[in-house]
C-alpha cells in the first residue's frame, strides 16, 4: 500500500478521478486499485492510498504467451480482508467518511482495446472490498473504472449513463483539476517505474559522481564537532535552496550527507533538524541532495542515504516516493532497520505526523548521546 500527499481541491465526481489521481500518488497508475478516503467536509480528499491488483486470468495468459509462465514467479496474495485491514486504520485515522475506488487494469484486461466492448475488470475484487467497507462504516458512493480518458461505473447500470463501451471523461472537469494542480506545482510522473528510475545510480565516469564520492571521503567530524558539522550542512542546505543539477555546492551537499547517513546519530540528527522544520520548507532542497546522494554513493553507503531521503519523502506527504527510496535502501540490506521501520510504518498507513511527534519529542543532545548515555533519564524509560 501507498499513501500519498492530499491536495486542497474539491472532488466533484467520478469525472473529477483521472485527471485527480496521478496527481495523488505521484505517478500515471497502471494494474492498480486507488482508494480515495474522502474528509468529513465534502469533497475533500483526506487519504490517498494505491494498492497492486492480483493478476487476471486475462493478464496471466498474456504474461504466459509472452515467454513466462504464467505463476511461476507469484507468490499467494493476501486475502482481501488481510490487505485491507492497514487501508482502514488509515482511513479511521483521518475521519474520513466515504471512500471512492478507482481501477487502473492492466492493459490485457483493458474492456475496451477490442472492437467488442468487455465486461469491467475485477469486478469480484471491487464487491469484495466495497462490502468490506461498507460494514467497516464508510460510504462507498462511487467505483470505477479507467483507461485514458475514458471511464465507467462499477455501480450504474444506466446505458445512458455508464454504455458499456464506457465514456469519455468530461474535459471542463478534467481541465479544471488539472489546472488547480500545476498551479501547485504537481507534475505526476508516467509511470512507477519512471519514479523509481529517478534513483538509477550515476555510471563510474560520471562527472557528479566523481565529485560527490570525493566530498564524501572527508574525514568524520571530531566527537565534539557533530552538532557543528550538522548545522553547517542544514544552514548550507538553506543557502543552496535547489539550484540547477549540476552545481558543484549540490556535489558538496550530497557528498556530506552520504558521509553523515554512514552513522546512525549523525543521519538522526540530520532527519530531526530537517523534517523538525515547522515551515517544512527544508524539505525540497534536502531531497533533491539526498535523491543525488542515494545515485552517486557507493553500494555499501546507499542504505543511510535511501532511508534518509524515505523519511524526508513521507514527511513530504509522497508515500510514492517514500517507498521507491526505501526499495532502494532494502535492496542493499534487507534488515536496515530504520528502512524496514518506515516500510512498516507505510504498509501500516501511519501518518507521517507520527514521526513528525517523535521528533519534536527529542533534541539535538538526545539524539547524538544515544540511547545508552540515556539510561537514567526518563524520557528513555
Amino acid at each position: 500500500m501507498t499513501a500519498a500527499k492530499k491536495p486542497a481541491l474539491q472532488v466533484r465526481g467520478a469525472d473529477s478521478l483521472p485527471a485527480l489521481v496521478p496527481h495523488l500518488v505521484g505517478f500515471h497508475p497502471d494494474r492498480s486499485l486507488v482508494a480515495v478516503g474522502l474528509g468529513t467536509e465534502e469533497g475533500t480528499v483526506a487519504v490517498t492510498m494505491r494498492l497492486d491488483l492480483p493478476p487476471s486470468p486475462a493478464a496471466s495468459a498474456e504474461a504466459a504467451g509472452g515467454g513466462r509462465r504464467a505463476g511461476s514467479d507469484d507468490v499467494t496474495p493476501p486475502s482481501v480482508e488481510v490487505q485491507w485491514e492497514p487501508c482502514i486504520a488509515a482511513l479511521r485515522r483521518v475521519e474520513a467518511g466515504a471512500v471512492l475506488l478507482v481501477v487502473y487494469p492492466d492493459p490485457a484486461d483493458d474492456p475496451w482495446r477490442d472492437p467488442v466492448p468487455r465486461d469491467l475488470p475485477h469486478r469480484d475484487l471491487v464487491a469484495g472490498v466495497t462490502e468490506l467497507l461498507v460494514d467497516a462504516g464508510f460510504a462507498v458512493p462511487e467505483a470505477i473504472c479507467v483507461v485514458g480518458d475514458r471511464l465507467r461505473s462499477y455501480s450504474c447500470a444506466d446505458p445512458a449513463c455508464c454504455p458499456v463501451g464506457g465514456r469519455l471523461v468530461d474535459t471542463r472537469e478534467s481541465l479544471r483539476v488539472r489546472t488547480a494542480l500545476i498551479a501547485l506545482g504537481s507534475a505526476p510522473l508516467p509511470s512507477r517505474s519512471a519514479l523509481a528510475a529517478i534513483l538509477t545510480p550515476r555510471e563510474p565516469g560520471d562527472p557528479m559522481r566523481r565529485l560527490v564520492r570525493r566530498a564524501a571521503r572527508v574525514e568524520p567530524p571530531h566527537p565534539g564537532a557533530v552538532k557543528q558539522e550538522v548545522r553547517e550542512w542544514v544552514a548550507g542546505l538553506a543557502v543552496w535552496g535547489g539550484r540547477p543539477s549540476e552545481d558543484p555546492e549540490l556535489a558538496r551537499l550530497a557528498g556530506d550527507a552520504i558521509r553523515l547517513c554512514a552513522q546512525i546519530p549523525l543521519r538522526d540528527a540530520l532527519l530531526h533538524v530537517v523534517t523538525g522544520d515547522a515551515r517544512r520548507a527544508l524539505l525540497p532542497p534536502a531531497r533533491r541532495v539526498l535523491t543525488e546522494a542515494v545515485r552517486s554513493a557507493p553500494r555499501a553507503a546507499r542504505c543511510g542515504v535511501a532511508a534518509a531521503l524515505a523519511v524526508c519523502a513521507w514527511v513530504d506527504g509522497d508515500g510514492a516516493s517514500a517507498r521507491v527510496a526505501l526499495e532502494a535502501a532494502i535492496a542493499v540490506d534487507p534488515y536496515h532497520s530504520l528502512a524496514t521501520l518506515v516500510m512498516a510504518a507505510l504498509d501500516r498507513g501511519l501518518p507521517p505526523d507520527a514521526w513528525v511527534a517523535l521528533m519534536a519529542d527529542l533534541d539535538l543532545d538526545d539524539i547524538l548521546r544515544g540511547p545508552e548515555h540515556r539510561a537514567g533519564d526518563d524520557r528513555a524509560s
